[in-house]
């Protein structure tokens, strides 16, 4: 009886010292797999960043060049469009009854 109750105190020890070795070295890993993953995330990001400032630079650049080339155009037809209403009221009012 004795024999079979050292037995299983022995198991029992040898079990606990088993969990704690897994413990530790599940945890070690752990940190392992988690500081590499963070530095992968961090470079994705650092690239996911580079890439959006360059697409609002070009972006702006882009609207930059749009703003002057449809400034003329815009001029134009407000001019266009003044000169035909001064017309219509040239020709149904009269010029020297413009109040």
């Amino acid at each position: 009886m004795e024999v079979a109750l050292a037995c299983v105190i022995s198991a029992g020890g040898i079990g606990g010292i088993f969990i704690a070795v897994v413990k530790l070295s599940v945890a070690s890993i752990e940190k392992r797999f988690e500081r590499k993953y963070t530095e992968k995330f961090a470079v994705f990001q650092s690239d996911v960043d580079k890439k959006q400032y360059i697409s609002q630079v070009r972006f702006d650049a882009e609207f930059e060049i749009y703003k002057q080339l449809s400034r003329p155009i815009l001029l134009k037809e407000l001019f266009v469009s003044i000169k035909k209403n001064y017309q219509y009221i040239q020709m149904n009012i009269g010029v020297n009854r413009i109040y």
